[in-house]
């Protein structure tokens, strides 16, 4: 076993050229499975580097080779289809691709793993997200539901409970089922809170859960509102130094433009 590391070169084509090259010198048969994970590296940094075209193209290469070796690394192929549909998914006119390779990554999870397990935390949200972004919420719930039910019989993963209980309470607000979106959505906003280390993620994280318990409030006359809006204020203050402390001056623009005014 060993460990590629990829360099996210300015030139996208040196970083493939360089990747590529760790392999070409170590002592292995081109049918050999760490080539599959140098692919998904690959097509892992086109993707990230707006190169939609030849991320697909390394993706469905380290997809073939993975499938050939799905027996020993089960995981690898599933993260790669999941990493597929990632970036199907960030294209509107691509996007109802990508729920074919969440599930087809679940799938292979769970019969690698179990139907219970903490590994299948992270397709299950990422289903859960995918069909709430889509207005699907009957189908979003299960999901979301489902990992939140994995984390309770094994507390060891609770780690990812805080977004899932973003997703699920997200869920409920929409769908208008307020009460319920309420006692989650404020679980999952001491979750993040309690963070001794919050990063600009978890920050992303909590404006998001605190946006859709304004609205709750707001629909449900609570007097809790104005504490809500008051917190959403503060985070969104602090997405904006974090942003200008990483020179992100892209997303720091459109964050001023939806600054929340407290009335």
């Amino acid at each position: 076993n060993f460990c590629i590391l990829v360099f996210f070169f300015k030139d996208t084509a040196t970083t493939e050229i360089y990747t590529l090259s760790l392999h070409d010198a170590l002592p292995i048969s081109p049918d050999s499975p760490e080539i599959g994970i140098t692919l998904n590296d690959v097509a892992n940094v086109y993707s990230l580097t707006g190169k939609k075209e030849e991320a697909i193209k390394y993706f469905e290469m380290a997809v073939t080779r993975r499938e050939k070796h799905k027996a020993r690394d089960p995981a690898g192929l599933a993260v790669t289809l999941q990493d597929l549909g990632n970036l199907y998914a960030r294209d509107k006119k691509t996007r109802p691709r990508a729920e074919e390779y969440y599930i087809r990554s679940l799938k292979i999870m769970e019969k690698a793993k179990g139907p219970d397990d903490p590994d299948l935390l992270t397709t299950l949200n990422i289903l859960g997200e995918f069909y709430f972004q889509e207005k699907r919420y009957l189908e979003a719930e299960p999901h979301l539901m489902r990992a939140m039910k994995i984390i309770e019989v094994k507390p060891e993963s609770a780690d990812k409970l805080p977004v899932i209980m973003k997703n699920l309470g997200s869920v409920y607000a929409d769908m208008r089922k307020d009460n319920k979106a309420e006692e989650i959505l404020k679980k999952a906003f001491s979750a993040y809170d309690a963070r001794p280390k919050k990063g600009l993620q978890d920050y992303i994280e909590l404006e998001a859960v605190l946006e859709k318990l304004k609205d709750v409030h707001q629909r449900m006359k609570s007097s809790e509102l104005g504490d809500t809006k008051k917190k959403l204020l503060t985070t969104e203050k602090k997405l904006l130094k974090l942003y200008k402390q990483k020179g992100r001056e892209k997303e720091e623009r459109r964050r001023k433009k939806k600054r929340v005014v407290i009335r």
